[in-house]
């Protein structure tokens, strides 16, 4: 009876030491969606739809991303950088007892990493391509360009695709899922790089291949101080039709994701339009700073959410 009540009571002692660490893992989930929402209340609204391990993952995720970026881009804070380096080591070591950086944060991606099975390489890339643009200053080539794409936001959806597909049980279409969350990922960096064109010149940094900027026969230091030419309007155009397209393949390929992350996607893609049509709305002027207002921004949520719930 003894013996029997000794186990008893540490199966007790078990439970209740893992509702407790449940609980804390909330807190930090909730800690990392309160980043998103900070961020973009309209995505972070767009996950409340998923279940909770879905959008619990998707949160740690993106609060990593914005963690990263925030670390080089805005506190240019490159000993908080090599402290995220550090845990993401310790993470993929099973050491997660301390952390360095952000601990909430990363305790919250500990968990999601084990959970989907998560590749440590993008995640390495994407710390290392933010690093390096603390010192960039220009894209020689496309290809360049493609680069600092994947590596800063194609990584990205390589991370979530495991997330995308939860559902998927087919391997074939899980790897052409894949291809296109790196897709996604890239053009809406490339979408930001064309917001950004005169943001990011100010900042000393041209993402704007040189080749490109060569055919075209533009000069950003002329286009910056007298006005957007008719070549540079072309050279914009050139980039905008390219994400585009790539957009509407995407869009014609839903079916590969779970039922639940298409509305995301879409959403996605529609507020990254939008962006793009604000561009042309300042008629290319790189000294505006082109965005969705909130309004816009909730009308293209309603509009995708409605198309989704009437289905």
């Amino acid at each position: 009876m003894l013996y029997e009540f000794i186990i008893s009571n540490s199966y007790v002692d078990i439970l209740n030491i893992r509702c407790v660490n449940m609980g804390n893992l909330e807190k930090e989930y909730k800690y990392c969606q309160k980043i998103i929402k900070n961020y973009s209340k309209v995505f972070s609204n767009a996950f409340e739809n998923l279940s909770a391990q879905k959008r619990n993952a998707l949160w740690s995720v993106y609060a990593l991303y914005y963690c990263v970026d925030e670390s080089v881009k805005i506190h240019k804070d490159i000993e908080l950088l090599n402290k995220i380096k550090q845990d993401i080591q310790q993470i993929y070591n099973g050491e997660t007892k301390k952390f360095y950086s952000n601990t909430k944060i990363m305790r919250a991606l500990s968990h999601t990493i084990h959970l989907y099975g998560l590749p440590k390489l993008p995640i390495e890339l994407f710390i290392k391509t933010i690093e390096d643009d603390f010192i960039f200053s220009a894209n020689d080539t496309n290809q360049q360009l493609d680069n600092y794409c994947y590596g800063s936001s194609g990584v990205v959806g390589e991370l979530v695709n495991p997330i995308f597909t939860q559902e998927q049980s087919e391997s074939t279409k899980v790897a052409e899922a894949e291809a296109l969350s790196i897709e996604l990922g890239k053009v809406m960096q490339l979408t930001k790089v064309l917001r950004n064109v005169g943001k990011d010149y100010r900042n000393g940094k041209i993402y704007l291949s040189n080749e490109t900027l060569d055919y075209y026969n533009v000069d950003l230091d002329t286009i910056y101080y007298n006005g957007v030419t008719p070549n540079y309007a072309h050279l914009w155009e050139s980039y905008a039709n390219l994400i585009e397209r790539k957009f509407m393949y995407i869009l014609g390929r839903l079916y590969l994701f779970d039922d639940d992350i298409q509305p995301i996607i879409v959403l996605t893609i529609k507020t990254y339009q939008g962006l793009l049509e604000e561009v042309r709305n300042n008629l290319y002027d790189i000294t505006k700073h082109a965005n969705l207002s909130s309004y816009k921004k909730s009308k293209i949520y309603r509009k995708v959410m409605e198309a989704y719930d009437s289905q």
